[in-house]
């Protein structure tokens, strides 16, 4: 039971990870696109995600961590899915 608990916070842990990764790399190539043009973008997207990914690896971990210290991953994922408009059914109008 353990190592299905420890897996699943491993899991969710990289899933709270991912969210400011791949929220700076859309910013990053959209700055580049807009900036350079799609020329640039094209013949540099390795150097783009590699620095993008380089500066907010660390940012990612320690929000993380935080989140993970202060709330605790599991009771972070249950509020987000206790919130009311999730449970709200739409009414046809």
């Amino acid at each position: 039971m353990r190592l299905i608990a420890g897996l699943l916070e491993a899991l969710l842990w990289l899933g709270l990870l991912l969210c400011p990764l791949l929220a700076m790399q859309a910013l990053a190539f959209g700055l580049d696109a807009a900036l350079f043009g799609g020329q640039v973008l094209v013949e540099q997207w390795r150097l783009i995600a590699v620095t993008a990914l380089v500066c907010t690896l660390p940012m990612a971990v320690y929000l993380t961590e935080r989140v993970r210290r202060e709330f605790g991953l599991l009771n972070l994922y249950a509020r987000l899915l206790r919130s009311p408009e999730l449970g709200r059914c739409r009414e046809s109008a």
